[in-house]
């Protein structure tokens, strides 16, 4: 399969240079003709008729989220999760039809595939609450056609899932007074780019300590997930407080020239294009992807707000809630990251966008 470059852009406004560039899915003859490609590439019979059977649903899916995401800024803070949540449904929605041509082939995919706990209003702390995996429903069918498979049963807790978001990493820190993701320096002038020999970076010496792991013991966990190793000590492996890496792929000479990154399930990504490093510190049993990290958030923070309104008063009106600057955070970063993160999938590409 071939590999899509990262594209980069400057403009105004992300957001709206996202919802533009959904417009495209928007025009009948265009997205039949996408969904047909999609579809080709799966090796599904009779793709043309498949795409044609979908493409009303498709593009429905996505007006409505449009519709939703654009109409947030007039909505109350009391409401916003709800909303989002149910925008965010459709363009999951959008993006599991790309994937499952018969979406939904049974009422049990309609569920959403989680739950939470019954909230106790004493003492309630929103960043212990628990988000369960379900049988079935949108989650559990979106997350094995992402290639995430969650096994049903599984829980995470809020903080555990925040935890894992590139773009709150620094409130993470004073919050849970613990890291959370590892920042990760690389090279990324145009001619670093294209080097031969593999992509040189660097992680702070503090997470051999974290991990209790000696350079040559880390290497070898980094490699572990992988089918072939792409990682190697640097030398020398240790330099101004650095433990330096290469990552070498058969493919790309760096991380920016396709849009799998560094290719690997331990590695996150913010809107600038920088990398974060997953480390399993208490944190969930194996990574998940971010749209499915921001997801679970959402469903959790709507339940909320929709069937207990005091506490969810009370979560975002506390002058004292450490839960509330993060929440906060969220419903700011959701907006904008959410549908870049599904149009990324569904180009199959990385597009790092950049303000003027």
């Amino acid at each position: 399969m071939a590999s899509h470059s990262v594209r980069f852009v400057q403009c105004e406004s992300p957001e709206q240079y996202i919802w533009e560039e959904y417009l495209f899915y928007e025009n009948e003859r265009w997205a039949r003709k996408f969904l047909k490609q999609k579809y080709d590439r799966l090796g599904v019979e009779h793709p043309d008729r498949a795409a044609f059977k979908n493409v009303q649903a498709f593009i429905t899916y996505l007006k409505q989220a449009k519709a939703i995401f654009l109409s947030l800024r007039q909505n109350s803070l009391w409401v916003q999760p709800l909303l989002l949540y149910y925008g965010m449904m459709s363009l999951l929605k959008a993006l599991v039809l790309t994937l499952d041509t018969n979406y939904p082939h049974s009422s049990s995919v309609l569920r959403h595939g989680l739950s939470t706990r019954k909230r106790k209003k004493e003492q309630f702390c929103f960043l212990k609450d628990e988000i369960r995996v379900q049988k079935e429903g949108l989650f559990p069918l979106a997350a094995k056609l992402l290639q995430n498979p969650v096994p049903a049963g599984e829980s995470y807790t809020a903080q555990d899932l925040l935890g894992c978001i590139p773009e709150l990493q620094s409130s993470c820190r004073r919050i849970f007074h613990a890291p959370t993701l590892i920042p990760v320096e690389f090279p990324t002038g145009e001619e670093e780019r294209e080097k031969p020999g593999g992509m040189p970076f660097s992680l702070d010496e503090s997470i051999l300590d974290l991990l209790h792991l000696t350079p040559a013991s880390f290497l070898e966990r980094l490699n572990r997930p992988l089918p072939h190793p792409l990682f190697m000590l640097d030398m020398p492996e240790m330099w101004q407080g650095r433990l330096r890496l290469i990552w070498k792929h058969p493919r790309v000479p760096h991380v920016w020239k396709w849009e799998k990154g560094f290719d690997h399930p331990w590695f996150y990504d913010n809107n600038k294009g920088g990398y974060y490093l997953w480390i399993d510190n208490n944190r969930p049993a194996e990574p998940l992807s971010e749209i499915l990290l921001h997801y679970m958030l959402l469903f959790s923070l709507s339940m909320l707000c929709r069937y207990e309104p005091p506490l969810w008063g009370e979560l975002i009106h506390s002058p004292v809630s450490e839960d509330a600057v993060l929440v906060q955070q969220l419903l700011k970063l959701v907006p904008r990251k959410f549908p870049h993160l599904v149009l990324n999938q569904l180009r199959e590409e990385k597009l790092i966008i950049h303000v003027h």
